[in-house]
């Protein structure tokens, strides 16, 4: 798994991006799920690109370097196999290059077209914003067809027929067409629904097929449980022969829940799922395998069969279609060790298959990558050491193992370029790394490896790759032995994440050679050779590559795409905002954004020390940010880490219109913590309020309580009466720092001697002229539980 998505990582993205979820149109949609004749299109040239590259099989077009604007296309199966397709195999993908121009699906700006022509020049011709999460998207022939999952509403009128359009329970996605003649004026045409959340999708001539699966859900409230939802997997195809009639050409439904995809030119493997794994044991007489008919080249889908496996299938990589038999790598854990095999099966009639053969290779491990070659499967699994594991599968009835090798780690990839291997995946030996490897299979007995590549993964920290998670950023691109990894590294010693995307050398016979790497902005998704330079498409840029020097490649341009904008607020005549660097920089900018565009058109070059920023206050011309920075620090000089905690006033002058210039900042000394009757005073800087740009009062606030016995206050210590209630309340206190000159380094506190009574924790300073306002409460009465009925005034400072 991704670990950055898994802890999100450490950095969530705090996008506020202004409009970038809005549709693009208002159109009502038809009762079949389309959209016709939307002309919502944008017409702008803001900031933002992406691209597409190829998914890394073993075909003349690999990629996009040769051919711009190709797509990845595969013959018969998705194994490259099959010789007299009648149908290409297309994938989708985040990027597509179609001549001059890199078409990126961002996950916060949508669709955005991006013109490469000048490679030290990237512009934003246009894009389509959607709602929903971009999944991937095809480009061809003037269409864009964008997949977005994760919609919390049902966008057809079949939500009236269910008693609305919201169900939070239940998740919706959409296969949306859009037309993209003209990059700049971008219109969608048509929109088509699918119950559930897209799992993958293909192209296979004229049809687009897409995957969705839905999930049950349980509603718990009280001591009642309610099911919502249901499991289902949906199968849609849609033709797309005529781009003036683009239309819905089939759908199916089926129960259960999918993950796995398998593709040929005339049929399509679902493995099912079962998603939650208490109920491992719910397909005791096997795990179901639907096999569609896809074979009509006008998109009729017609269900034939169901194959049993004994286990679980966990990707498309571990299916499998030859001759008329389908093999499937199986587990019987989807969640952890295992037994593992391999099963054959005859569906030279589908409507009724046959099992034919199995066999077990290992057991007590996890099943991690797969791969079929002719007649050979290669396997990867994992307990304490990763084997690879050679299978001869020339007859099914009788498959063996020809052989199997030991290394640290596993392989989540496997890419097959003859007898040579290329993998990703992780290297467990020393702390947890990204890794790419280089397998010898000449002799398939005594396989070994020849080279590794451990990525990032500095001293005392650990890296993880896009790749690992999503076999389409690995990329190989045979005609210039290269291959584009991108990583995210965390470093326990100078605590700092960063993004990278490595160039990896590699040729057949000699091996894996680790060459340069170039740091991203932000998480990178895809590495794509564009011409003669090096696309890196990461969440909120696009940086272009100078990779002559594979050693040392430089960045010639970069094109911000998405942007991190937090605490939207109203400055002056101005829409601000607040830009943070990832937390371990400590570095904040001021935003202000353009009247009309939205997004922002001005980052001031003074950045704010801190990793959050606790308030913004601001009159007609000036505007200040309180910051706040409570992380570790390394100090090189003495070799060891300290703690450091601080509060910094920052002040923009906005009297310059657009542009706002740094007018001073202050480090505001804390007061030191106190104990007070047992309890301690700690200072977080909760609220702020400037009084006529002279000071500025910080109120913090602690919690104190009291016991009742009998409706009286007693003591509440422990074993010394027993007391009926217990009861939480709040008292605060105002520091006021001095503001007038900002030059200083810092300023010390004058901390009024009185504590103000707060209805909660968070009680709130105020400033009007040269006076701050707060409330004190003080006890009314007491109801009949024995709390307090509190009046609360407004207190003048």
């Amino acid at each position: 798994m991704n670990i950055y998505r898994f802890l999100s990582v450490i950095s969530v993205l705090f996008v506020a991006l202004l409009w970038s979820a809005c549709d693009n149109t208002a159109e009502k949609p038809l009762a079949d799920g389309t959209v016709p004749d939307d002309t919502g299109g944008l017409e702008t040239t803001d900031e933002g690109e992406f691209i597409t590259a190829g998914n890394g099989k073993a075909s003349k077009n690999y990629g996009e370097d040769a051919t711009a604007g190709t797509d990845e296309t595969t013959p018969g199966n998705e194994d490259n196999e099959g010789g007299d397709a009648t149908r290409e195999i297309v994938e989708a993908d985040i990027y597509k290059v179609t001549g001059n121009i890199l078409w990126v699906l961002n996950q916060y700006r949508g669709l955005v077209a991006i013109d490469v022509s000048e490679p030290t020049n990237l512009k934003i011709l246009g894009r389509s914003s959607f709602k929903g999460f971009p999944f991937e998207m095809y480009v061809q022939e003037g269409r864009a067809y964008v997949m977005v999952t994760n919609l919390r509403y049902n966008p057809t009128e079949l939500a009236v027929s269910e008693g609305g359009y919201y169900d939070s329970s239940r998740t919706f996605s959409e296969l949306i067409v859009v037309d993209v003649e003209n990059p700049a004026k971008q219109k969608i045409l048509g929109r088509y629904m699918l119950e559930g959340t897209i799992i993958d999708s293909r192209q296979v001539g004229d049809i687009i097929y897409v995957a969705a699966t839905e999930n049950r859900y349980y509603w718990y409230y009280c001591d009642q449980a309610e099911q919502r939802g249901k499991d289902q997997i949906t199968l849609l195809s849609l033709n797309i022969a005529d781009p003036q009639n683009i239309h819905q050409a089939d759908v199916e439904h089926l129960d259960g829940t999918g993950y796995a995809l398998y593709v040929t030119d005339h049929s399509i493997y679902v493995a099912e799922t079962d998603y939650y794994y208490w109920q491992e044991e719910g397909y005791k007489d096997g795990v179901p395998v639907h096999y569609f008919d896809i074979s009509d080249p006008a998109g009729k889908i017609e269900k034939k069969g169901v194959i049993k496996t004994r286990g679980y299938i966990g990707d498309r990589w571990k299916m499998h279609e030859k001759d008329g038999v389908f093999f499937a790598v199986t587990s019987t854990s989807q969640w952890s060790n295992g037994e593992n095999a391999v099963e054959a099966f005859d569906v030279s009639d589908p409507s009724n298959p046959e099992k034919i053969g199995e066999f077990t290779f290992i057991t007590n491990q996890q099943l991690y990558g797969a791969r079929f070659d002719g007649n050979r499967l290669y396997a990867v699994t994992y307990f304490r050491q990763d084997p690879l594991h050679v299978i001869d599968i020339s007859d099914p009835t009788k498959m063996k193992e020809l052989g199997q090798l030991a290394v640290p780690g596993w392989s989540t990839h496997i890419e097959i370029r003859g007898t040579k291997l290329l993998t990703v995946g992780i290297d467990d030996q020393d702390g947890w790394n990204a890794k790419v490897s280089m397998y010898n299979v000449d002799d398939p007995a005594h396989p070994f490896e020849m080279t590794t590549v451990e990525l990032g993964g500095a001293e005392g920290g650990y890296s993880w790759s896009e790749a690992t998670n999503d076999w389409k950023a690995f990329k190989i691109y045979d005609e210039i032995g290269l291959i584009l990894v991108p990583t995210s590294e965390w470093n326990y010693t100078t605590y700092r994440e960063i993004n990278k995307l490595h160039l990896i050398d590699f040729d057949l016979e000699k091996g894996l050679t680790k060459r340069g790497s170039v740091e991203s902005p932000s998480y990178v998704r895809r590495g794509v050779v564009v011409g003669d330079h090096i696309a890196s498409v990461a969440d909120t840029a696009v940086m272009m590559i100078d990779y002559s020097d594979r050693d040392n490649p430089q960045v010639i341009s970069n094109l911000p795409v998405a942007y991190s904008v937090e605490n939207i607020f109203r400055c002056a005549d101005a829409l601000c905002g607040t830009k943070g660097a990832a937390w371990y920089d400590n570095e904040i900018r001021l935003v202000t954004y353009d009247a009309v565009k939205d997004y922002p058109v001005n980052w001031s070059s003074d950045r704010v020390r801190g990793n959050y920023v606790y308030s913004m206050q601001n009159d007609a011309k000036t505007v200040h940010l309180f910051s706040y920075d409570n992380s570790y620090r390394y100090d090189e000089a003495e070799g060891k880490e300290y703690y450091e905690e601080n509060i910094y006033a920052t002040r923009f002058d906005l009297a310059a219109g657009k542009n706002p210039k740094l007018a001073g900042s202050v480090k505001l000394e804390l007061p030191p913590s106190r104990e007070v009757d047992g309890d301690y005073w700690y200072w977080y800087g909760r609220n702020f309020a400037v009084a006529d740009s002279k000071a500025v009062g910080m109120m913090s606030t602690r919690y104190d309580y009291y016991c009742l016995a009998d409706n009286t206050v007693v003591d509440c210590a422990m074993g010394e009466v027993n007391y009926d209630n217990y009861y939480y309340f709040n008292k605060s206190k105002l520091a006021v720092y001095d503001l007038r000159d900002m030059t200083v380094v810092k300023s010390a506190p004058v901390v009024l001697d009185k504590e103000f009574r707060g209805v909660n924790y968070n009680t709130i300073v105020l400033a009007r002229g040269n006076k701050l306002w707060t409330t004190d409460c003080k006890v009314h009465a007491w109801d009949e539980e024995g709390r307090e009925l509190l009046i609360c005034y407004a207190q003048a400072v």
